[in-house]
């Protein structure tokens, strides 16, 4: 006889009791469940309201025009895209245009534009990040892709740390990890859960760290002795800059240059304003024509040649250089900027030349030391080279150039990582173990960690492919003509699902040729003739392409 049913077929009081409780913790955990979900929603719709909101704040260049018929190129990358070791004109994205403009049959003159957004120095995280912005910027129908080279040096990204590479891109957990990163409430997650950054530590006091001081005080004291008009439109365009409001910034500097269009101050943060807008027209006519004999008209005559320097226009960067010189001798700065005209064209003699008369015009010059440096080992004095990068170092300078300069003429990654763990010890004792374990070991351990940076790089590459796809251009991924990151770049182009270009059959039998000096500048760059050779390759392989989607 079942003891728990009483006569009339019914459980007992406590049971239902029992039972009621078991039906009020289900439901309320079912109302728990349903109320987080909702707030899961919520939070998601609020992140995503919150970023387009964000992004439509942000001040951007304006989209590029485009006429009916035309198509885009953008060329993405680093120093190999931007053309470095050979005169301007002759980088790949120069010669890919006049390729285009005459290989595909039928194509009308005019109907390509490529455009070169390669940027010395960049490292594969910002290619990635860069790819869809640009993309959708400037209309692109093919986005070509080359990155990787600089990732030993340049760790600018918190996903580009030596010890995340392996254990955020392999394994089962990269494709959730993917899929979720989707969802702003997983990345919010994660964001908050994770380590934070160690601040920087404080540079130790240097002739660069006094100088920057003594510049701050005085552009103070240059602000200062403007007429009042010009003051108050000035201070207010630096408060509206720090805010990020740069397009408002622009109009008090205008402002201000018509208070005291003679003030060298003023017409400088206005082209400043113009070039973080993109409007390089705007910048331009900023300057002026300045008088680099005048004493406010050497600043903004330095300043206008920085920005011709900058779009590589060398023959007239080279010419308000060459003017501030005339005018005043003394003039380091303008000696570094005709050295770093020269460095940019491959020409590696000269930019000695002119690099070491402006050292000795301003031994404290950090970035000039630098420079100098790179400019030595392009010419094949390696001693030399490594002597004044790590005096810029010592200057206070960035190390992470010196680094690049270093890694690259070093003869193979375990010389250069000895080399970095030596200078590593010393700086110990001379800067303190904090600065050294920031700025120089996490590229020993870079250095260190194969699988885990081969790994990061092909995850980075593919996801630049990912981004220009989902601008709706075609993505190509491309390989270096030195052969290194080869293999990458083809796992990337494969995990996408986008093709990719090897030039390496082409260049391989020509590094080890008598005229090897014909292909190869000093440093592993391409002469004007390599970057010509590369383009070929590249041209071949996007004329078959954009005939396949004809």
């Amino acid at each position: 006889m079942n003891t728990n049913v009483n006569g009339s077929g019914r459980l007992p009081a406590p049971s239902r009791g029992r039972a009621a409780r078991g039906g009020l913790r289900r439901a309320l955990g079912r109302r728990l469940l349903f109320s987080f979900v909702v707030f899961l929603l919520a939070l998601e719709i609020a992140l995503r309201l919150g970023g387009v909101m964000a992004q439509a704040a942000r001040p951007r260049p304006a989209p590029v025009a485009k006429k009916p018929g035309e198509i885009h190129v953008i060329c993405l990358g680093d120093s190999y895209t931007f053309g470095i070791g050979a005169p301007a004109g002759q980088s790949y994205p120069d010669h890919l245009q006049r390729l285009l403009d005459t290989s595909i049959p039928g194509a009308a003159a005019g109907r390509f534009r490529v455009f070169n957004l390669g940027r010395p120095g960049w490292n594969s995280a910002q290619v990635a990040r860069a790819a869809r912005e640009e993309a959708e910027r400037y209309r692109a129908d093919v986005v070509l892709i080359l990155a990787g080279n600089n990732d030993a040096w340049n760790l600018e990204s918190a996903a580009t740390g030596p010890g995340r590479a392996a254990s955020e891109t392999a394994g089962a957990w990269r494709g959730a990890d993917r899929l979720l990163a989707n969802l702003r409430c997983y990345r919010l997650a994660r964001w908050l859960l994770k380590s934070p950054a160690a601040a920087p530590p404080a540079p130790p006091e240097t002739e660069a760290t006094r100088r920057r001081e003594a510049e701050r005080e005085r552009h103070h004291a240059l602000v200062a002795a403007l007429p009042d008009a010009a003051r108050r439109r000035l201070s207010r365009g630096h408060e509206l800059n720090a805010a990020g409001r740069v397009a408002e910034a622009a109009v008090e500097f205008a402002a201000a240059v018509e208070a005291a269009p003679d003030r060298a101050v003023c017409r400088i943060d206005l082209a400043d304003a113009f070039r973080r807008l993109g409007r390089e027209q705007g910048e331009a006519a900023a300057f002026g024509e300045p008088d680099p004999a005048a004493p406010e008209g050497a600043p903004v005559a330095l300043s206008r040649a920085d920005f011709h320097l900058r779009r590589r226009e060398y023959a007239e960067a080279r010419r308000w250089y060459e003017l501030v010189l005339a005018a005043r001798p003394e003039e380091a700065r303008a000696a570094a900027g005709l050295g770093l005209c020269a460095l940019d064209q491959g020409e590696f003699a000269e930019a000695a030349s002119r690099l070491s008369a402006a050292v000795a015009l301003d031994p404290g010059d950090a970035q000039a030391q630098g420079r100098l440096g790179a400019a030595f080992i392009g010419a094949g004095q390696r001693a030399r080279g490594e002597a004044a990068l790590w005096r810029s170092v010592e200057l206070g300078g960035d190390p992470a150039f010196a680094l690049s300069q270093l890694l690259t003429s070093a003869e193979g990654e375990a010389a250069a990582r000895a080399a970095l763990a030596t200078r590593a010890a010393e700086y110990d004792r001379r800067f303190g173990r904090a600065w050294t374990d920031y700025y120089v070991r996490p590229h020993v351990r870079w250095l260190a960690d194969g699988p885990g940076r081969s790994a990061a790089l092909v995850a980075r590459l593919a996801a630049a492919a990912r981004g220009a796809r989902a601008a709706g251009a075609l993505a190509v991924v491309l390989g270096y003509p030195h052969g290194r990151f080869t293999a990458e770049a083809g796992r990337a182009a494969e995990e996408a699902g986008v093709p990719w270009v090897d030039p390496r059959p082409r260049f391989a039998p020509l590094e080890g040729s008598a005229s090897r000096d014909r292909w190869f500048a000093p440093d592993g760059h391409l002469t004007g003739e390599g970057y010509a050779l590369y383009a070929e390759e590249v041209a071949r392989v996007l004329t078959r392409l954009l005939e396949e989607r004809r």
